[in-house]
Parts: structure tokens; C-alpha cells; sequence
């Protein structure tokens, strides 16, 4: 599956290519792009609700729970494309292709697995315009374009239909007013969620809202306004009609607290905690959070079950990890095993078990991001950083089934 990518087709990145395309097939230009109307500001009204919740500490797993699948240079030419002197990051499966962003070429481009073309589809519409973030969940593909690295200037939040290959922007600063450093999403069965504040010069907080966007119709209403200025809500994640939300400080203070919102019944629901709580992350019925401040380490996580009321501790695997999310029943979060100490593996924690596997990646001096798991394969890249002149960047999948079937018992700390 390695392919290198020569200078016929890097030159390919500057051409543009045909509009609209579904999942497995080529577009062959820029998808062209239209604008949503004005969300509709109707309150609705709050209720609290408070079940009973248990919490229990439970030791991290024992070494013969913890595995390690060891993607050496064989597996790497098996599971993983190269890109020499790009950095590919924030992949995105697609069905049989891959939206990628390519920071060396400031754009969203399509992967084709089949031959390794990278091909650009989407580029800043500012002239100092870059990439953002990127929300996914099938047909829809949201990224969100800002004018300025430093997140203070204009922003325009895309949604592509992979079905229909439309391009609508659903959401901007003249819609939402909030300046794109405090815009906060996530979609869950076609709705955007998407948290906006605005503070006053002082950094006191002026206003602070979460919307829900119907992604077919584009039609936008007011979920929560937050009455509370001492905190403004910021990471959020939606899941099976809820919303598990971090409440920060306005100034650089360690976050309050983690809240949930049932959206359906417009109620809060009490959700016991330890402090500190932040990058909160959801799949129904489980919850994750860190148990560390919103820009520390992570040393361990939180997982709350919401059908059985039960909440677990989960020790960190490795050294200088990046702050966990949930994916298809497992936490995942990038650390480093063994004696490199770069961001070497991907660690996998299985949430209904104990076990805990690790991808340690066979190339030295290298930071591995983005992983998730889709239909069953796990997927992430990879960058090489000893040597910013001559480098390259990976895009793997793996089947999870070789992952966990391939793996050796222990994982070196």
C-alpha cells in the first residue's frame, strides 16, 4: 500500500478538479459553496434532573492485559502510504478515500489509496486563510476555514454532503458573531452542536450559546444560552441526543467543571466529577474525560458508563500523552513507549475490558496524531521530525482485528 509520490503528481496539486462526488469516486474540481441563513434565537426552557450516579476507582490494568502490535517497516509498506516533504494530518475515511489536510499546501485534498494521487479540494477562501478543524460523521464533512492563524478574524464553517457534493457554508462570524479561537462543535446524527462566545475587552464573558444546526435543512435554533458569565462552554461532544460540555474561566484558568445536557428533555443532568476535569469525549453510553487541566499532561482518564451509573478510572499508558478521545468502544490517545521518547505509538484502551494495545510505530524520532477507529480499522498518520529538510509523513489503517491478533504481551514504558 506504500506508495511515494513523485513530482508528477505533486505538481498535480496545483490544478483543480471536477464538483460535486460521492464517497468512491474522483471530484474534479473545487466544490463550489453557498451560505445558510440566520439561526433562530428562541430559548428554550431549562429543567434539572439529577440520577444516581455510583464512582469507583479501579487500578490500571495488570502487564498481561497490556499488548503491544509492533508496525515495523514490513507492516508499514503493508498499511500505510507516504508522502515525502508533506505533513498529512486530521485523515478522514471517506469510503475507499481519504480527506486529508496538507499543511505544506494549505488545503483539504483527496487520497486515493489505489495509487497515492493527492489531489486538492478544498482551499482558503481568505487570502490569508488556513485550516482550522474538521468535524465528520457520514454523508457530512465540516471544516472550518479562518482568515487568520491567529484565530481572532473572520471564519466560515463548511459542510460537504459526500452524497450529493454540495458545499454549504452553515455557519460564520457575521451568523454567530464569536471570533473562531471560541467556536466549538460536534455532530451527532446530522445535527451540528456548535458552542460561540463573545467576551468584552476586559476578557469578561459578554455571551456564550450552543446551537443546533440540521445539517439537510440547514435550519438553525438556540439550544442553551449560558446565563452563568463565570464560565463559558467550550469542548463539547454530542452523543444519542446528549452533550457533554467543559465549562472554562474566561482567563487562563484551570477548567470549573464538566456539565451534561440531556437535549431531548432540555434538562441538565448531575454528573459527579473530581476536579480537575476537561476534554470531555463521547460515545453513548460512555463517557471519557482527563483527569488533568484543559493544556496539562494527561496522567489518567475518567469513564462513565451511563446505563449502568458506573465511573471508572483508567491509568495513562506511556510518556507525554495527548489528551484521549473516545472511538467505536475504545479510548485512544497518542504517547510515547520505549526508549524514543517522540510520540511513537497509538494506545488503544478497550472500554467494556481491560485491555490495553499499543501501535508502537517502527521508525525513530517521529509524532503520531489523529487516530480513530472506523469500520473497524484503525486509522492515524504519522510524521517524521528528525530532519525538517528531508522528511516524510504516513497515512496508515490497519485492520483492528491484526491489531489485537498481532500483538505480543506488555508494552515497554
Amino acid at each position: 500500500m506504500r506508495t511515494k509520490i513523485n513530482l508528477f503528481i505533486s505538481a498535480l496539486m496545483f490544478l483543480s478538479f471536477g464538483a460535486g462526488c460521492s464517497a468512491g469516486r474522483f471530484q474534479t474540481e473545487s466544490i463550489p459553496y453557498k451560505t445558510a441563513s440566520d439561526p433562530t434565537l428562541t430559548e428554550p426552557p431549562l429543567a434539572t434532573t439529577i440520577p444516581v450516579l455510583n464512582s469507583t476507582n479501579i487500578p490500571a490494568p495488570d502487564v498481561e492485559k497490556k499488548f503491544t502490535y509492533f508496525l515495523d517497516q514490513v507492516a508499514i509498506d503493508q498499511y500505510c502510504l507516504e508522502f515525502p516533504m508533506l505533513t498529512i494530518y486530521k485523515a478522514k475515511d471517506i469510503g475507499d478515500q481519504f480527506y486529508v489536510g496538507v499543511l505544506e499546501q494549505n488545503n483539504i485534498s483527496l487520497v486515493s489509496p489505489e495509487d497515492g494521487g493527492l489531489y486538492p479540494i478544498f482551499t482558503p477562501e481568505f487570502s490569508q486563510g488556513h485550516l482550522l478543524m474538521i468535524d465528520y460523521e457520514y454523508p457530512w464533512y465540516g471544516y472550518i476555514m479562518v482568515d487568520s492563524p491567529n484565530g481572532l478574524g473572520d471564519w466560515n464553517f463548511h459542510i460537504v454532503n459526500l452524497e450529493d457534493g454540495s458545499n454549504t457554508i452553515i455557519a460564520n462570524k457575521e451568523l454567530y458573531n464569536s471570533v473562531p479561537l471560541h467556536v466549538y462543535s460536534s455532530i451527532d446524527s446530522g445535527i451540528l452542536y456548535l458552542s460561540t462566545s463573545t467576551f468584552k475587552d476586559d476578557f469578561a464573558i459578554n455571551s456564550n450559546s450552543v446551537y443546533a444546526i440540521d445539517l439537510k435543512t440547514t435550519e438553525a435554533a438556540l439550544v442553551i444560552d449560558n446565563h452563568d458569565l463565570d464560565t463559558f462552554m467550550s469542548v463539547i461532544s454530542a452523543s444519542n441526543g446528549y452533550l457533554l460540555i467543559e465549562n472554562d474561566p474566561p482567563k487562563d484558568q484551570p477548567t470549573l467543571h464538566l456539565s451534561l445536557f440531556d437535549i431531548a428533555n432540555k434538562a441538565w443532568i448531575d454528573l459527579q466529577q473530581e476536579y480537575p476535569a476537561s476534554m470531555p469525549s463521547m460515545e453513548y453510553p460512555y463517557l471519557i474525560w482527563k483527569n488533568s487541566n484543559r493544556f496539562e499532561e494527561p496522567f489518567s482518564f475518567t469513564v462513565f458508563n451511563m446505563e449502568t451509573g458506573i465511573s471508572i478510572v483508567r491509568e495513562i499508558t506511556g510518556r507525554d500523552a495527548y489528551d484521549p478521545i473516545i472511538s467505536n468502544g475504545f479510548a485512544i490517545a497518542q504517547a510515547s513507549t520505549g526508549k524514543d521518547r517522540t510520540m511513537n505509538s497509538v494506545i488503544l484502551y478497550s472500554l467494556d475490558g481491560w485491555e490495553v494495545y499499543a501501535i508502537k510505530i517502527g521508525i525513530d524520532n517521529i509524532y503520531a496524531a489523529d487516530a480513530y477507529i472506523d469500520h473497524d480499522n484503525v486509522i492515524f498518520n504519522f510524521r517524521e521530525i528528525a530532519n525538517f529538510s528531508d522528511f516524510s509523513s504516513y497515512l496508515c489503517k490497519i485492520p483492528l482485528d491484526t491489531v489485537i491478533s498481532g500483538s505480543l504481551v506488555g508494552i515497554e514504558d
